[in-house]
């Protein structure tokens, strides 16, 4: 049997940092909708789709022009109550030093 499973989300967060000497600790919260498919051999297809209540907390510490950070998000579902956990570790590298509002409104007068 194969199954084939499609599964998208999209998130809102409003955030609030606590920096600390090291590193910056952070909470978030906000709202994310999930949309999965879900296709099995034999004609099988579910079509999900959910809005909730999105939460998450973390810490990054800065490095130079580079950020790591590991954070724990959590997606309530809907009315079925169902979720998504996800934990993930990140890197931010800029890829050129961003130009101030400043330099930005002298270019476009």
């Amino acid at each position: 049997m194969r199954v084939d499973v499609d599964t998208e989300a999209l998130a809102g967060f409003g955030m609030l940092y606590l920096p600390l000497p090291i590193v910056d600790v952070y909470a978030k919260a906000g709202l994310a909708r999930i949309d999965s498919d879900l296709r099995a051999s034999g004609g099988l297809r579910l079509d999900r789709s959910e809005t909730g209540f999105a939460w998450g907390v973390g810490a990054g510490i800065g490095l130079g022009n580079r950020t790591i950070r590991a954070e724990h998000e959590r997606f309530e579902g809907g009315r079925r109550r169902s979720g998504l956990r996800l934990a993930r570790a990140d890197v931010d590298v800029p890829l050129k030093k961003p130009r101030s509002v400043r330099s930005l409104a002298a270019t476009a007068g």
